[in-house]
Formats: structure tokens, sequence, C-alpha cells
């Protein structure tokens, strides 16, 4: 776990803020896509629908799953880059 920690700091340079904010997204991403999972296996096994195929449907929902946490966990680099530059700066002034 320290080397995940080391790797958004050095990497994506994130502030303590940023890497709690990062790892929550990272985490609800995966239960969203576990949870879609789960739907699809419900959706085809238990209600019984023989024309939908099971792959499509999980893979539709890690896809789904995926590009929302992408772009949330995007939006959480920016905004913290955005922090630290407007940090910086008032750093600068003093």
């Amino acid at each position: 776990m320290a080397e995940y920690w080391s790797w958004l700091r050095t990497e994506f340079r994130l502030t303590v803020g940023g890497r709690i904010a990062f790892t929550v997204l990272l985490a609800l991403g995966i239960v969203a896509g576990a949870v879609g999972t789960g739907f699809a296996f419900y959706n085809v096994e238990w209600r019984h629908e023989p024309d939908q195929v099971l792959g499509l449907q999980i893979a539709f929902s890690w896809i789904v799953a995926g590009l929302c946490a992408a772009v949330l966990l995007g939006i959480v680099a920016g905004v913290d880059s955005v922090f630290r530059f407007a940090r910086s700066r008032f750093a600068n002034l003093s």
C-alpha cells in the first residue's frame, strides 16, 4: 500500500487530500463495476433472458464504470493541480 501512496505522490504529484479523493473514487469505480456485474448476472441468469449475452453485459458494466472513474479521477488530478498552483503563487507573494 505504501508503494501505491508513493506512486500517487511522485507520478501524479497529488496532495494528501487529492490522494484520498483519488483512492475513494477509484474504490467507488471498482464497486460500481462489481455491482454492474451482479446486475448483469441477475438479469441474464435469474430473469431467464436467453437473448442476452452475459459476457457483453458484464463488459459493458466495467467499461462504463471505468470511463466514469477515469473522468472523475482526471477531475481530481486537475483540481489538485490547480490547487497546488494557486498555493505556490500565494506562497511566493508573502
